[in-house]
Protein backbone atom coordinates (compact mmCIF):
# COMPACT_ATOMS: atom_id res chain seq x y z
CA UNK A 1 0.00 0.00 0.00
CA UNK A 2 1.46 3.30 -1.01
CA UNK A 3 -0.26 6.29 1.28
CA UNK A 4 -0.23 9.65 -0.20
CA UNK A 5 -0.15 12.98 1.27
CA UNK A 6 -0.63 16.27 0.77
CA UNK A 7 3.40 16.62 -0.74
CA UNK A 8 2.99 14.03 -3.19
CA UNK A 9 -0.74 14.92 -4.75
CA UNK A 10 0.79 16.73 -7.75
CA UNK A 11 2.60 13.27 -8.92
CA UNK A 12 -0.56 11.31 -8.07
CA UNK A 13 -2.55 13.36 -10.45
CA UNK A 14 -0.44 13.48 -12.76
CA UNK A 15 -1.74 9.77 -13.45
CA UNK A 16 -5.33 10.63 -14.72
CA UNK A 17 -4.49 12.59 -17.49
CA UNK A 18 -5.19 9.47 -19.67
CA UNK A 19 -9.17 9.68 -18.48
CA UNK A 20 -11.72 12.04 -20.47
CA UNK A 21 -14.59 12.07 -17.88
CA UNK A 22 -15.37 10.62 -14.36
CA UNK A 23 -18.74 9.38 -13.19
CA UNK A 24 -19.25 9.20 -9.29
CA UNK A 25 -21.44 6.53 -8.00
CA UNK A 26 -23.54 7.02 -4.86
CA UNK A 27 -26.19 5.58 -3.55
CA UNK A 28 -29.83 7.16 -4.61
CA UNK A 29 -32.72 6.58 -6.80
CA UNK A 30 -30.23 7.67 -9.87
CA UNK A 31 -27.43 4.78 -9.18
CA UNK A 32 -26.89 2.39 -11.89
CA UNK A 33 -24.39 -0.38 -12.50
CA UNK A 34 -22.37 0.39 -14.98
CA UNK A 35 -19.12 -1.63 -16.51
CA UNK A 36 -16.18 -0.19 -18.64
CA UNK A 37 -16.84 -1.99 -21.37
CA UNK A 38 -20.45 -0.66 -21.63
CA UNK A 39 -20.74 2.12 -24.12
CA UNK A 40 -16.99 2.65 -24.34
CA UNK A 41 -15.87 3.86 -20.87
CA UNK A 42 -12.32 2.88 -21.12
CA UNK A 43 -11.44 6.73 -20.55
CA UNK A 44 -13.64 6.82 -17.89
CA UNK A 45 -12.34 7.66 -14.17
CA UNK A 46 -15.27 5.59 -11.97
CA UNK A 47 -15.33 7.06 -8.51
CA UNK A 48 -17.34 4.66 -5.61
CA UNK A 49 -19.17 6.64 -2.78
CA UNK A 50 -18.81 3.94 0.45
CA UNK A 51 -20.43 0.53 -0.50
CA UNK A 52 -20.97 1.51 -4.10
CA UNK A 53 -18.00 -0.63 -4.72
CA UNK A 54 -19.50 -3.68 -4.01
CA UNK A 55 -21.48 -3.05 -6.88
CA UNK A 56 -18.89 -1.55 -9.49
CA UNK A 57 -16.11 -3.79 -9.81
CA UNK A 58 -14.14 -1.62 -11.93
CA UNK A 59 -13.14 1.10 -9.02
CA UNK A 60 -10.41 3.34 -9.42
CA UNK A 61 -11.05 5.26 -6.65
CA UNK A 62 -13.05 4.73 -3.41
CA UNK A 63 -14.03 7.54 -1.32
CA UNK A 64 -15.09 7.04 2.53
CA UNK A 65 -15.09 9.57 5.14
CA UNK A 66 -16.49 6.69 7.92
CA UNK A 67 -14.75 4.40 9.67
CA UNK A 68 -17.89 2.52 9.60
CA UNK A 69 -18.01 2.38 5.56
CA UNK A 70 -15.63 0.02 5.32
CA UNK A 71 -17.90 -2.53 7.52
CA UNK A 72 -20.31 -2.33 4.74
CA UNK A 73 -17.74 -3.00 1.78
CA UNK A 74 -17.19 -6.68 0.95
CA UNK A 75 -13.80 -5.96 1.65
CA UNK A 76 -12.58 -8.40 -1.20
CA UNK A 77 -13.74 -5.67 -3.65
CA UNK A 78 -10.65 -3.64 -3.14
CA UNK A 79 -8.64 -5.98 -5.38
CA UNK A 80 -10.22 -4.02 -8.50
CA UNK A 81 -9.63 -0.62 -6.81
CA UNK A 82 -6.39 1.19 -7.10
CA UNK A 83 -7.37 4.22 -4.82
CA UNK A 84 -8.84 4.68 -1.93
CA UNK A 85 -9.72 8.24 -0.49
CA UNK A 86 -9.82 8.57 3.20
CA UNK A 87 -9.47 11.59 6.18
CA UNK A 88 -6.48 11.11 8.22
CA UNK A 89 -9.20 11.23 10.86
CA UNK A 90 -12.34 9.37 9.65
CA UNK A 91 -15.67 10.09 11.41
CA UNK A 92 -17.07 7.09 13.54
CA UNK A 93 -20.21 7.08 14.68
CA UNK A 94 -20.86 10.21 12.50
CA UNK A 95 -18.28 12.70 13.97
CA UNK A 96 -14.94 13.35 14.85
CA UNK A 97 -12.87 11.38 17.08
CA UNK A 98 -9.32 12.66 17.85
CA UNK A 99 -8.59 9.08 19.19
CA UNK A 100 -9.47 7.64 15.35
CA UNK A 101 -7.18 8.17 12.34
CA UNK A 102 -6.39 6.80 9.17
CA UNK A 103 -4.13 3.88 10.50
CA UNK A 104 -7.71 2.15 12.16
CA UNK A 105 -8.03 2.36 8.01
CA UNK A 106 -5.28 0.43 6.92
CA UNK A 107 -5.53 -1.86 9.46
CA UNK A 108 -9.20 -3.10 8.10
CA UNK A 109 -8.16 -2.67 4.60
CA UNK A 110 -4.30 -4.04 4.99
CA UNK A 111 -5.07 -7.80 3.76
CA UNK A 112 -7.32 -7.16 0.78
CA UNK A 113 -5.57 -3.74 -0.59
CA UNK A 114 -2.25 -2.99 -2.21
CA UNK A 115 -3.06 0.84 -3.98
CA UNK A 116 -2.23 4.55 -3.18
CA UNK A 117 -4.24 5.16 0.08
CA UNK A 118 -4.72 9.18 -0.23
CA UNK A 119 -4.85 10.76 3.20
CA UNK A 120 -6.63 14.42 3.65
CA UNK A 121 -7.72 16.90 5.97
CA UNK A 122 -11.91 16.52 6.65
CA UNK A 123 -12.73 20.07 7.72
CA UNK A 124 -14.91 18.45 10.97
CA UNK A 125 -11.66 17.16 12.44
CA UNK A 126 -10.56 20.64 14.01
CA UNK A 127 -6.96 19.67 12.93
CA UNK A 128 -4.85 20.31 9.98
CA UNK A 129 -1.91 17.96 8.98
Amino acid sequence: MNIIFKEDIDTWIQEFNVYEKAIIFGKGPTFKILSKDEDNNTNTFFVCINDTINHIKQCELLACNDLESFDKIDLTNLKYCSNILIPYHPHKNFKFDSNINYNHVIDKIKDYFTGNLIIYNLMSSRKNY
